[in-house]
């Protein structure tokens, strides 16, 4: 606190410069997986000498870039960082040393970061430097910010994204298996921005075979920043070697079997795809199991897409953490294809709930973005 000025307005500079950091880290959606996004302010007399942000994967983390830009006039400086600064050798050297050889005062700090190489080693080596360490401002919204990484980094698993469009009936194909179009052109769009963000995009061998998806991001006017993982889930069905994402080469292809398939399984592999088997119940993967391999790929979010049986084994299995559901007004009835197939429940009682409710109108449609309940809390899912 600077002399003569009350705590609330220095908790208030505070508050202004961390919503900065935060904005910074923003910047780096996108880019920076498996690596969190992380913005840095570097402040003195509550002026800027530098921010930063991380802005590629293997690129320099945030507090570095920001005290390069710097230069030499940052002793004293205040440093705003959503995520504890890092204390180990990897890609890029240790940001906490950078900083305490640059001679910062203060560090204010958003969360810890969850990666067993840190865990507090950051913030323990500014401390034994004699730099004063503030940590849990906006603690919330960083968390909200990097949840992908924190749950692959606490669980070992990606965050999981379900997305569905549906009519009003929750169908979303036709008895035929006929799915275009049910939802909107404006909900179509909408929805293929969450592809942007994510690391991959998963759907099951069903979707695969009767939508034939490229399942890539597509941006009107401007080349996409990178291409997800595309990942299918197949079962004793398969999947044909002429499949439209077999036959580009936008992404890399994951299949997941809990089949070993021989020959059909070579063909695939012939096509540019990774074959890997998985344990699993009636030949088709365990959901579970393929989270954790994808975890391990560092891979920190997925966005499911579909069909009917793929989602009611994530929502099933309690590994769903935020839905997106798009509901045209519109009835199929009869035969058609159900949006969460599966046994379901006996009864409504035993139904998954939902909390955290936002809806908005798109075009003609609903969008609906929900958290399974029990599910921890910690923010919608931004626009």
């Amino acid at each position: 606190m600077r002399a003569g000025e009350t705590g609330s307005r220095s908790r208030a500079r505070d508050d202004f410069w961390m919503d900065q950091a935060l904005a910074l880290a923003r910047r780096g959606q996108g880019a920076v997986s498996p690596n969190p996004m992380v913005g840095a302010v570097l402040v003195r007399d509550n002026r800027v000498l530098a921010e930063g942000y991380h802005r590629i994967y293997g690129g320099d983390h945030a507090e570095v870039y920001a005290l390069r830009r710097a230069g030499n006039t940052v002793r004293g400086a205040t440093l705003y960082t959503n995520l504890e600064p890092c204390a180990h050798q990897g890609k890029t050297p240790p940001c906490a040393v950078a900083l305490r050889e640059a001679g910062i005062r203060r560090a204010v700090v958003a969360v810890r970061d969850a990666d067993p190489r840190v865990q507090g080693g950051g913030l323990r080596l500014l401390r034994r430097a004699g730099i004063q360490v503030e940590l849990g401002l906006r603690a919330k919204a960083a968390r909200a910010l990097n949840e992908p990484y924190l749950i692959r980094m606490g669980q070992g698993r990606p965050l999981v994204i379900l997305k569905a469009g549906a009519s009003l009936d929750g169908r979303i194909a036709g008895r035929g298996g006929h799915s275009r179009w049910i939802t909107s052109v404006e909900s179509r769009r909408r929805g293929r921005v969450w592809r942007e963000r994510v690391d991959a995009i998963l759907v099951g061998g069903g979707t695969a075979r009767f939508d034939n998806p490229l399942l890539t991001v597509r941006n009107s006017g401007r080349p996409a920043r990178r291409q997800p993982l595309r990942v299918v889930l197949i079962g004793r069905e398969g999947l044909n070697a002429d499949a439209r994402l077999l036959q580009d080469t936008a992404g890399a292809v994951l299949i997941y079997t809990s089949a070993g398939f021989g020959e059909r399984r070579r063909v695939l592999e012939r096509a540019g795809a990774e074959v890997v088997e998985v344990p699993g119940e009636k030949q088709r993967p365990g959901v579970s199991h393929v989270l954790t391999d994808l975890g391990r790929r560092g891979v920190a979010s997925v966005l499911v897409e579909g069909g009917g049986e793929v989602a009611w084994s994530f929502l099933h299995n309690g590994l769903v953490d935020h839905l997106i559901w798009y509901i045209s007004p519109m009835i199929i009835g009869g035969g058609g294809v159900p949006v969460v197939g599966g046994p379901g429940v006996p009864r409504p009682a035993a139904g998954i709930r939902l909390q955290d409710l936002r809806l908005k109108r798109i075009g003609p449609d609903l969008e609906i973005r929900a958290r399974p309940a029990g599910k921890r809390s910690r923010r919608r899912l931004e626009s």
